[in-house]
């Protein structure tokens, strides 16, 4: 095989080739008869010939020697070289050697005619070769056949040469701004219209076209087979600066999005293969175009393919899929297809740069098949409680050609090229189609998704108890207003715990009241202090807790409270005190006799701060077995309105835990608390009414 040989061609002035044969022509007619056969074998005009320049512009292998003498008897040698018929650009050249004298001779065959040759000899036995001389440099001559022969006194010996045994031949035209033009082909062999065709021998061959003016008007690389033809079709146009700008370059018509700079663009179409294998499933139609510009633009190149010389071909190939523009990318072909005008048979595609390109027909009808994936919290009812990541993953059916791109499109929006991962991080319903395309075209019916998203916990309004305190057996009403703008509201429920302990004394549900709106819920506990906590939860499963509501549940019949003493709280209850100091304190508390409002008294000091408190009234008291919980009204010294509440807890040594607040704080929150154990001390439990009642040592 031979290598890869690359042709870089300028065109050469004829000006040479022209001035020695109308010096040959001079010589021959100027010279004796007598001496007309010598000349073929001696004259200084045909050892010029011979040793100096051929037709083809390049020394010949052998030269006239042996000169024999004046009057010997000759005959000729005549025939054809051609290529199965045809004539090739580049030269043969054709050797006798006398196989006793050595004497020897080559000439020539008529390649801009029809290849004949004729050259007279001395009578004698010869020895004859022809070769095609090389297309470019390095490539060495291709011998077509060594041959004997006798050469016969006054006779012609008629010895004909087909180099389509040996070569393959590769042909084209050169059209530059719509005209047929003269131009080069390799470094050796200029050509005039009709075109040039070039005798090669079997490989590889890197093919470049130039015209008069030394552009490059086309390039091919062509594997050359013997005896058989390859076409190169180059054509050139001229690219002016401007916007929208087509160059024609034959079959092929290449629009620019803008010209900056002017310059050329050429084509060449060629039935030898460019590029790689055509893809799976596919045939390649027609010619490819290598296709290039000198001009400088921007924007993308619009490729357009006549294909109505194929029309036939294409109607044969493409009865089950319509035919594809593919351009090959360096290392794969790609469906560049954009439109397909089946009236004017054009084919139109949208490339990024220029390369080569080919019309291609696919037996794969069938479209890829699309995945969709996603990924997330998924909470309840199909709705996701955090961003979804959605994966896309494609695949061509069995035999098929492949998946070439994947699309998607958001809420029946703009279809996108899937290049990852898509990111959806915002609440709401979202509408995800998706499709893949194959390389022959074939698209996928898109499949979709709705996907749910919500990320919000619901939102509480109105929270509240009809009554912050009851008697026991009294209901109480709890209410709310809960909104969610995404999945909605699916659900309330309550938690009563212990206010001051915080165990579990309950829950359940509430209904939602269609006439205010509202969420309800009517419980009556047992006496005792509660931390009431609602619970939004909405489609998604997303939950929102209210701030807890207090309720004090009492009993007016349960008894009375009583204590005094004093205790160091602990560190961890301080608000609003230094630590280290000592509080004293002094309460009782009962309901008289039918009455639902409490009667009693209490006063705390903590002396290290210069804090004193006193009871202006009692709220509520509520007892329930070992353990009382009482709020009311009072003073800091002696000044402003201040809400305090009071948790004791009978025992050896009993609790107390004191929390004073003013507007704008709560329970929760207070301005001042200060809780501990009592040093000593013991709460009693006395019979109805109740006492709880605790002895204090001296203060600790």
């Amino acid at each position: 095989m031979l290598g890869l040989q690359k042709i870089s061609v300028r065109t050469k002035s004829l000006t040479g080739f022209f001035l020695t044969v109308f010096l040959l022509l001079i010589a021959i007619i100027f010279t004796p008869d007598a001496q007309v056969h010598q000349t073929y074998a001696a004259s200084p005009s045909m050892t010029k010939q011979a040793q100096g320049q051929t037709a083809s512009g390049k020394k010949p292998q052998h030269s006239v020697s042996n000169i024999p003498a004046t009057g010997e008897q000759t005959g000729r040698l005549a025939g054809i070289a051609s290529w199965a018929g045809q004539q090739s650009t580049n030269a043969v050249d054709v050797l006798a050697v006398n196989t006793n004298t050595g004497f020897h001779k080559n000439v020539n065959p008529d390649r801009f005619g029809n290849g004949s040759y004729s050259m007279d000899l001395p009578v004698g036995a010869y020895n004859v070769t022809a070769k095609v001389l090389s297309y470019a440099r390095g490539v060495p001559d291709t011998v077509i056949t060594q041959k004997a022969v006798s050469i016969g006194a006054q006779t012609t010996t008629t010895l004909n040469f087909d180099y389509s045994t040996v070569t393959g031949l590769v042909s084209g035209d050169l059209i530059v701004n719509d005209m047929q033009s003269s131009g080069s082909v390799g470094n050796n062999w200029p050509f005039h219209p009709p075109g040039f065709a070039l005798a090669i021998p079997t490989g590889a061959a890197s093919i470049h076209v130039f015209d008069t003016n030394y552009n490059l008007a086309g390039k091919a690389t062509v594997t050359v087979t013997n005896g058989v033809q390859a076409l190169i079709d180059s054509v050139s146009d001229s690219v002016p600066s401007g916007g929208n700008v087509s160059a024609h370059l034959g079959n092929l018509t290449l629009t620019f999005s803008r010209v900056t700079h002017s310059g050329k663009a050429s084509a060449s179409a060629t039935n030898s293969l460019q590029g790689g294998a055509a893809p799976p499933s596919f045939t390649f139609l027609g010619n490819f175009y290598n296709v290039s510009t000198s001009a400088s633009s921007t924007g993308h190149y619009t490729v357009a393919i006549r294909y109505s010389s194929m029309a036939a071909v294409f109607t044969a190939a493409t009865s089950q899929t319509p035919p594809r523009l593919l351009q090959w990318n360096g290392s794969s072909w790609r469906n560049i297809t954009t439109s397909l005008d089946t009236t004017n048979q054009v084919i139109t595609g949208v490339a990024s740069s220029l390369s080569t390109f080919v019309i291609a027909a696919s037996t794969d009808s069938t479209p890829p098949t699309t995945t969709i994936t996603p990924s997330g919290k998924l909470g309840n009812n199909h709705w996701y409680k955090s961003k979804v990541s959605i994966t896309l993953t494609a695949a061509d059916n069995s035999g098929g050609t492949g998946v070439a791109s994947t699309q998607y499109n958001l809420n029946n929006g703009k279809w996108l090229l899937y290049k990852g991962p898509i990111k959806i991080s915002h609440n709401g319903i979202t509408l995800v189609m998706a499709r893949s395309i194959d390389i022959a075209g074939n698209i996928e019916t898109p499949l979709q998704l709705t996907l749910h998203v919500d990320m919000l916990k619901p939102a509480l309004s109105n929270v509240g108890l009809s009554s912050s305190y009851i008697q026991d057996g009294t209901p109480v009403t709890i209410s709310a207003n809960a909104s969610d703008a995404n999945s909605g509201v699916a659900a309330m429920t309550y938690t009563l715990n212990d206010g001051t302990t915080g165990l579990n004394k309950g829950s359940g549900s509430m209904i939602f009241d269609s006439t205010s709106g509202a969420w309800q819920a009517a419980i009556s506990p047992p006496t005792g202090f509660y931390a009431v906590t609602l619970t939004a939860i909405d489609a998604a499963g997303n939950i929102q807790l209210s701030t807890p509501l207090y309720l004090a549940v009492f009993d007016p019949n349960a008894g009375s409270v009583s204590g005094s003493g004093s205790y160091t709280p602990l560190k961890t209850t301080l608000v609003g005190f230094t630590a280290g100091g000592v509080a004293t304190m002094n309460f009782s508390g009962q309901y008289p006799g039918g009455s639902t409002t409490p009667q009693g008294n209490l006063s705390f000091s903590y002396a290290q701060d210069g804090f004193t408190f006193t009871e202006t009234s009692l709220t509520w008291l509520a007892i329930n077995g070992t353990s009382a919980d009482f709020q009311g009204q009072g003073q800091v010294n002696g000044a402003g309105s201040f809400t305090f509440q009071v948790h004791i807890v009978a025992g050896s040594p009993g609790q107390f835990d004191i929390r004073i607040w003013t507007t704008g704080n709560s329970f929760a929150n207070p301005n001042y608390r200060a809780g501990n154990s009592l040093s000593n001390g013991t709460f009693t439990i006395q019979p109805d009414p109740m006492s709880i009642h605790t002895s204090i040592s001296p203060p600790v």
